[in-house]
């Protein structure tokens, strides 16, 4: 059986991924530019576990998506950036 992926479907995880202030706060941040993980917990004076405890919920929503990118020294960065959703 496929995966149901229609908006209506994706709903409630949309929904409890956003209904936690530090979430929200995120996509904001995220809204303007993307930005990589040690940036966002910076910026919101959270640890990066948790910071990344938020960001897979927003990932298993379908809110936000990831890569890995290199700065000029070598070191690798993940980097997050909002999907643009309708709701």
């Amino acid at each position: 059986m496929p995966l149901d992926t229609s908006p209506a479907s994706r709903l409630p995880l949309v929904i409890t991924a956003l209904d936690h202030p530090t979430r929200r706060r995120i996509v904001a941040m995220l809204l303007a530019e993307g930005r990589h993980v040690s940036q966002l917990a910076r910026d919101l004076g959270i640890s990066r576990p948790v910071l990344h405890v938020h960001l897979a919920r927003l990932q298993e929503a379908g809110l936000v998506t990831s890569s890995l990118r290199f700065s000029a020294d070598g070191k690798s960065l993940r980097h997050f950036e909002l999907h643009r959703f309708d709701i």
